[in-house]
Formats: C-alpha cells, sequence, structure tokens
C-alpha cells in the first residue's frame, strides 16, 4: 500500500453518510486507470483509546455519575483494523462505542467504557499483538478484522504514468495467496483460544464490504494465451449492451472463470434487468476474485464463522446484517463510504448486533434508546465541522484508491462527489488542493489549475506543502496537457504569487 500525500489524515471527527451518485460511468476498452496501491491509512495508535459512556462523562447526568461512579467500568476492548478503530470518524466515535449509547451507558448498574485497540491497516497478525494489551479482567473483546491482510504486497506504481490495464499483472502468486489466508485463519483462531485461556469474553464479526458498487482492483488471467480474446470479449461487450455484452461477458468467463471484471460487468447487466440474486453472486464473485483485494473475502468470513461455531463464541454476522439492510441485498455507498468503512448509519447496524448481544449474555432488556441516525449524530455531536472532515478524508482516500484500477472514472466520480459536498460546508486551501489533485487524475489540467490558484489565494504555505507533495507531483505529470500547466504552476505557487480568475 503506497503513502499518501505528506499531512493526510484519514480520521477526522464525524459524519453521517452522503448521498449516493449513479453508479458506473461507461468504460471503453482503452480505458486504464493510474497506478499506485492505496493510500496508506497509518501503522500505530499508541495508547489505546479509553472511551467512558455513561454518567457524567457522556450524559451529563450527575445523579447518574454518582450512582455508578464508583463502580467498576464494564470495559469493551475492541480489536481490528480501521472499521474497529471508527475510520473515518476516529477513535471516539465507532461500533463499539454506539453500543454504549444503545446500552444507556452502562451494563448491571456499571459504566461502560470502551477501550479502542482498533490500528488503521492493521492486518490479523498485529491485531493478535495487540491481544497483549487486553487485561484479564476485560468484561468483553469486540473482534472486527479482515480488510487488510492483502495490504503491501505489491511495488507502488509511478503516478506519472498509466500502467493499471483491464488484463493486469499478478501481483500475487497462488501459493502466496494461499498462505496469507491460512495465516489468516491461524491468527483468528489464536486470538479466541488465547481469550478463552485468560477467561475473556469475546464477540467475533464477519466483516460486511462495498459488494455491489466497488470495482475489483485487478483483473489477471489463468492462461495468459487468452489475453487477445479476452481484450476483444471485452471491447465487444463495453461497445455494446443487453444481450450482446452479456454474451461477450459470459464468453470471457468461459475462457477465464476467474476474470474479476467481467463478474462485475456481468453483474451489472443482470442488476439492470433485476435479477438481484444473479447479480449479487457476481458482484461477490468480483470481489473475491480480486488480485489485490482490499475488502474481506468470503472465504474469510466463512472462515469467521467456522471457527466461531467451533470455538463456541458469540458470531455477529455483520456481513449478513448489511446485506438484509441493503436495497435487494446489494451492499453498496448507501451504508459504506468506500471499499468497506462504514457511514454512520452502517456503524449503528454493528452497534445494535453488539448491544443486542451484550443484553443477551448479560440477561438485560435494552433501555430503547433511539438509535436513528439523526439521533445517534446528535448524541455524539456531528456538526458541520466534522461532516467537512469526513467528506474530505473519504474523497482523497477514494482519489487514491482511484489510482489501484484500470478504470478510476468510478471513484473518481465518486471522490470529486465527496469534495464538491464537503466545499459546500466550507472552502479552504486544503480542499481546493484535493479538488485540484482530482481534476489532474481525471485529465482536466486548465480545471486543476484553477483550484490551485484559488488554493494559493486563501493559504499560500498550505498550497505549497500540498503541491510539493511528490506524489502530487507525479501525477501533474501524467499527460503532456497537465505538463505544460504543471510548467506555468509551479513558479506561480513556488513565489506565492498567483492569477486572478
Amino acid at each position: 500500500m503506497p503513502a499518501p500525500e505528506k499531512g493526510y489524515t484519514c480520521a477526522p471527527r464525524a459524519s453521517s453518510h452522503a448521498p449516493s451518485i449513479p453508479r458506473r460511468a461507461a468504460h471503453s476498452g482503452r480505458e486504464r486507470a493510474c497506478c499506485r496501491d492505496h493510500a496508506q491509512e497509518g501503522n500505530a495508535l499508541g495508547q489505546p483509546r479509553r472511551i467512558l459512556f455513561g454518567g457524567l462523562a457522556l450524559l451529563g447526568l450527575a445523579a447518574i455519575a454518582c450512582q455508578v461512579s464508583c463502580r467498576k467500568p464494564f470495559e469493551i476492548h475492541v480489536l481490528g483494523g480501521s472499521t474497529a478503530y471508527g475510520e473515518p470518524y476516529g477513535p471516539d466515535l465507532n461500533a463499539a462505542s454506539i453500543a454504549s449509547y444503545l446500552l444507556g451507558g452502562e451494563v448491571d448498574g456499571r459504566p461502560v467504557v470502551v477501550v479502542n485497540h482498533g490500528r488503521r491497516g492493521a492486518t490479523s497478525s498485529q491485531v493478535l499483538g495487540s491481544l497483549e494489551a487486553v487485561p484479564s479482567d476485560a468484561d468483553l473483546v469486540f473482534l472486527y478484522s479482515g480488510h487488510n491482510e492483502f495490504l503491501n504486497i505489491d511495488e507502488p506504481d509511478d503516478l506519472s504514468k498509466l500502467d493499471r490495464q483491464l488484463v493486469d499483472r499478478d501481483p500475487l502468486p497462488a501459493d502466496r495467496r494461499r498462505g496469507i489466508l491460512e495465516r489468516y485463519e491461524r491468527n483468528i483462531e489464536a486470538i479466541l483460544d488465547r481469550s478463552k485461556e485468560r477467561g475473556i469474553p469475546i464477540l467475533v464479526s464477519t466483516v460486511a464490504s462495498n459488494t455491489a458498487a466497488f470495482d475489483p482492483n485487478r483483473s489477471v488471467l489463468a492462461d495468459a494465451g487468452h489475453r487477445e480474446a479476452v481484450e476483444a470479449l471485452a471491447a465487444r461487450a463495453f461497445g455494446s449492451s443487453g444481450a450482446a455484452a452479456e454474451e461477450a461477458w459470459r464468453g470471457i468467463l468461459e475462457l477465464e472463470p476467474g476474470f474479476a471484471w467481467a463478474h462485475l460487468g456481468l453483474a451489472d447487466l443482470l442488476r439492470a434487468r433485476e435479477d438481484y440474486a444473479a447479480a449479487r453472486r457476481h458482484y461477490v464473485l468480483a470481489r473475491d476474485l480480486d488480485a489485490l483485494p482490499y475488502r474481506g473475502t468470503s472465504s474469510q468470513n466463512e472462515a469467521l464463522r467456522r471457527i466461531a461455531k467451533e470455538r463456541g463464541a458469540p458470531l455477529l454476522d455483520t456481513a449478513a446484517a448489511f446485506e438484509a439492510a441493503a436495497p435487494h441485498g446489494l451492499v453498496g455507498y448507501e451504508r459504506m463510504w468506500d471499499n468497506c468503512h462504514p457511514t454512520l448509519e452502517g456503524y449503528t447496524i454493528i452497534a445494535d448486533l453488539i448491544a443486542r448481544e451484550v443484553a443477551r449474555m448479560r440477561g438485560l432488556v435494552l433501555p430503547g434508546v433511539d438509535g436513528g441516525e439523526a439521533s445517534v449524530a446528535r448524541f455524539f455531536g456531528v456538526d458541520d465541522e466534522a461532516r467537512f472532515e469526513v467528506l474530505h478524508s473519504r474523497g482523497r482516500f477514494l482519489y487514491s484508491f482511484a489510482t489501484l484500477v484500470w478504470a478510476p472514472q468510478e471513484r473518481l466520480l465518486r471522490a470529486r462527489h465527496y469534495l464538491e459536498q464537503a466545499r459546500e460546508i466550507q472552502e479552504n486551501a486544503h480542499l481546493l488542493s484535493s479538488l485540484a489533485v482530482v481534476a489532474a487524475l481525471q485529465d482536466e489540467p486548465d480545471q486543476s489549475a484553477a483550484f490551485w490558484r484559488r488554493a494559493l489565494a486563501l493559504d499560500a504555505r498550505r498550497t505549497r506543502r500540498r503541491w510539493s507533495d511528490e506524489r502530487v507531483q507525479e501525477i501533474m505529470q501524467r499527460s503532456a496537457r497537465l505538463r505544460q500547466e504543471a510548467d506555468r504552476l509551479g513558479p506561480e505557487i513556488e513565489s506565492g504569487s498567483w492569477l486572478p480568475w
């Protein structure tokens, strides 16, 4: 996974989800994406975050605080990657903290404390290591891990080039892929076994992902000799519609059953004709057959279900819950910001599963707290400033992800959508610089230059910092038109001058 631009943060405060945009722009057979493997989300949080819910800390009820403050807190320890952490809302607003809110802030009269061990980009091996920080007298562990096993497996590309292709290079030999998945299963088993040995109750969750609206990163061939035929059939599919396009996609799958993009193209056609069950099957295959998967796969979720059953651990089937809540069972941007990070409504789905299981385990009746998105946002103080930060962070995250795929239009459209929504709340040089980068990735040099100049007028120092990032400089060299504009802009930005527009 490549590093993001310097100063990039994936942990703003909070937000509700943004409305969706049209599903997929048309692709031509010659379209290719830029390069680079994903925006690095960070590696460590330092000390776990301890978040108190109930009593005076959040409820502001002094009487309750007096009643429960002298009692040992009910501690929920959260293990996992960025979704466990609370991305993009930050460590204080995640599934476990919302679950505490749904529980009324206390369990058996004890104030709930959420201890967040989540780490952005953490693999299951790192999650296993974080278990050592959980004390033996913890009341509960919540485990949510599975999206990060394939991070950092490929070398970053040069962003000045267009290296990604429909038929792409396989970054991962089959035996290594199997090894990664086997290691994942061993780590999950070890987490459950060690928790049991120490007498710590643990809740295991499957992982949900954006299955129906997020393209696979890499599609590869099992037989290189099929390349010419696959490219010809794909060109026919992109240049037609209906039955002709379906015939072309199915023709690819007859040759290469594991070609991820063909499953995606077929799924889109099946969805358009309202064959939702078949569409879901092919969307799932497109995700699972991605040669560079940055989403948890079906085999990982099946392993989580099996291991939890074998160890007698309660299983929260988050993946199934997201499908049940999604239109026609097709999980998309309605409750996901990107490939795998839930919106506030999505986090509340997970939180409801946690709260109900805690209530079952402890013989409690849930207090009937309003779990609607607006109520949760109000309780946690999600204001315009928070929404701005989340929208900006997701826009940057998605345009970084756009450099992973051969046809980046869909991710760039979504990134720009988020950034424009953030601009409606607030306009600053940091945001305008991000819009300039998106415009450059969309090969719109005039628009990119206009954003850079506007940013420079607002904050020259911040704009220079964004402009000077090596990844931004690579992007500004991607076409002759961009290079010409960059040659004109460079002296202006470096000197601090700007032209009226």
